[in-house]
């Protein structure tokens, strides 16, 4: 009777503290389990973090970077360079082309430029593009060409260049391109007058010899 009570004892004791002993067992790795699954979750939480606050941080730098440089752009473009009598032409010639550089990506209008400038503007592109060529260019062609009143460009040649009128500038541009013209014998003096943007001979050896004092076959002549 003794044994069959002991063995029971020991029964009921299994039964009893096993579970106990089995969850004081595991308890440890469960609890380490749960506490590195959420060191995982908020490390990828601050990462995402870190990666919005680089983009923005990026976003802000491009952004202030372009608007210091558009700044920049216009500052120099209405500042007040020496125009009139420029001490240093190479600054001036920088200044000029920052100007010019501004109206072509439409931070700065033609109408700010002063007479000088807006002379130098519209001489580098007419000569750069061979506009004087064309046989009807003149001062409407100016005024469509760069959006201008006929005031604003009377006003840049009256005083803004040497040149009294529109006229006179392409007259000019026009003899100095017919002496490159000249210098090639297989072409006659009336192809180049028409190549040279005049509508009549006569018209261009009376203006050629009035500025070179010599007829256009007198000029070839002598080489």
């Amino acid at each position: 009777m003794k044994i069959v009570r002991s063995l029971f004892m020991q029964k009921c004791c299994s039964l009893v503290f096993c579970p106990i002993l089995l969850n004081v067992s595991f308890a440890p790795n469960q609890e380490q389990r749960i506490i590195e699954e959420e060191i995982s979750h908020t490390n990828g939480v601050w990462a995402l973090l870190l990666f919005v606050v680089a983009a923005v941080v990026v976003t802000v730098c491009i952004v202030y970077l372009r608007r210091r440089r558009s700044a920049e752009l216009k500052n120099r473009a209405t500042g007040n360079p020496i125009i009139q009598v420029p001490n240093n032409k190479t600054q001036y010639n920088k200044t000029q082309s920052e100007k010019e550089a501004a109206i072509e990506e439409g931070i700065v209008s033609v109408d700010s430029l002063t007479p000088e400038e807006l002379f130098a503007y519209m001489s580098r592109i007419i000569q750069s593009e061979l506009l004087f060529l064309r046989a009807d260019f003149g001062r409407q062609c100016l005024m469509d060409r760069f959006h201008l009143s006929k005031e604003r460009v009377g006003q840049a040649f009256a005083q803004g260049s040497s040149y009294n009128s529109v006229a006179d500038y392409i007259r000019d541009l026009r003899l100095d391109y017919s002496t490159n013209l000249l210098k090639h014998p297989e072409l006659s003096i009336s192809d180049v007058s028409k190549a040279s943007g005049f509508l009549s001979l006569s018209v261009y050896t009376r203006t050629f010899r009035k500025k070179y004092g010599v007829t256009p076959s007198a000029y070839r002549a002598q080489g």
